[in-house]
């Protein structure tokens, strides 16, 4: 091989290949098109997708999570509301509890005043009816006692 026929077999700086029947020049373009072609295929199949597969794989797991928590957080919004319905409804039998329970003490202050008053105003009629008992005695007493007086003073004046 000459200077000239090497620098046109190597004209594009490749490598010749000669396997007899299997003879081509790696620099052409039409090889370097296949060689492109198979190293891309190669590194699309072994490498790219199954990193994309697994980003894939990954983005689904993250969606599935963010839809999960969407749904979570809907559930924990109802939840939330649900649970101030409820604390509404307690607040509201707590304050009717109270209420019924000032108004029966209310309710029992006021008979225990009656009660009292009543008993009260047995005790001053009893007392009322004692002093006027006890008036009528001493005004009978009195009498008597003004009787046997001027009895003894008739007496004596007579005497």
């Amino acid at each position: 091989m000459d200077y000239k026929q090497a620098i046109i077999e190597n004209a594009w700086g490749g490598v010749a290949v000669d396997y007899g029947l299997l003879h081509f020049q790696l620099a052409t373009p039409i090889v370097t098109l296949v060689i492109i072609f198979i190293v891309y295929k190669s590194l699309n199949s072994f490498l790219f997708q199954p990193v994309l597969r697994t980003i894939d794989q990954r983005e689904k797991f993250i969606q599935d999570r963010r839809d999960r928590v969407a749904v979570l957080a809907k559930e924990i919004e109802t939840l939330g509301e649900q649970l101030d319905q409820k604390l509404h409804v307690a607040r509201a039998e707590v304050a009717h509890v109270m209420n019924e329970a000032y108004e029966q003490s209310h309710k029992h202050r006021e008979e225990t005043i009656l009660k009292q008053r009543d008993l009260l105003e047995k005790e001053a009629r009893s007392a009322h009816e004692r002093l006027i008992a006890e008036t009528d005695q001493a005004r009978a007493t009195l009498q008597q006692l003004t009787e046997e007086l001027s009895e003894r003073t008739v007496d004596r004046l007579l005497n």
